[in-house]
């Protein structure tokens, strides 16, 4: 999006660091206390203000981490938002009804969330590792992006990312997930990143509300 020249880190303590970006003309310091070890991304916004002359930026850092049941308060409205629990495996609940499902969900596979500066969750996904002698298989689950930072570009950097995490086990041969054939905005999405319609699940889906079952997508990328 900008025209970056020069990115350069300075340590002040301990606990903070300086980030001087510096762009054709202008020059922002931007100052990050308990910095995260993992930075994946910056993204700069920008504010509009007649009365300066100079372009100013906010700026998001957003980290790709491992989460834990601790995530459970910040996943939860992500799960249950309006846009999002129809595409996922279980019906809208209460906190309380939900509490052991979300142990289950975690305790089955790895729990990866996106995380930026202000420790909201943006983006979340469940890598579940199959077993045996399907050992070089991951199938992707849960996967959700926050409908606060949906078309910012955040889901898009956190497949990559997270596809890019699971890759460094050379092992791993194969990713899948699987969508509903009524949820055309996420099948175009994966499709953008190489996965490929496998097969078709009938009647295999059927929400809560609904008085109909819908049909499965079997997706997946594979590696050589």
């Amino acid at each position: 999006m900008f025209n970056i020249i020069k990115n350069n880190w300075i340590q002040k303590s301990d606990q903070e660091k300086i980030l001087s970006v510096f762009f054709p003309n202008y020059q922002y310091i931007i100052v990050k206390r308990h910095l995260p070890l993992l930075i994946t991304d910056i993204l700069f916004i920008r504010v509009q203000n007649k009365r300066i002359r100079k372009k100013k930026f906010l700026f998001f850092i957003s980290m790709l981490r491992i989460g834990t049941d601790k995530d459970f308060d910040g996943l939860y409205p992500i799960y249950m938002h309006p846009t999002v629990n129809p595409y996922l495996s279980f019906e809208i609940m209460s906190k309380e009804k939900f509490l052991p499902l979300f142990n289950e969900l975690i305790q089955s596979g790895t729990l990866y969330v996106y995380e930026n500066t202000d420790g909201e969750i943006t983006a979340t996904c469940i890598v579940c590792r199959l077993k045996r002698r399907c050992a070089s298989t991951v199938c992707l689950t849960t996967l959700a992006t926050n409908p606060i930072f949906q078309r910012q570009g955040i889901g898009s950097k956190f497949l990559r990312e997270l596809i890019n995490e699971i890759r460094k086990d050379e092992e791993i041969k194969r990713i899948e997930l699987y969508a509903e054939v009524d949820n055309e905005i996420a099948l175009n999405f994966y499709k953008k990143f190489g996965f490929q319609e496998e097969g078709r699940l009938k009647k295999y889906f059927k929400r809560a509300q609904d008085n109909h079952f819908v049909d499965e997508l079997i997706l997946a990328i594979i590696f050589n």
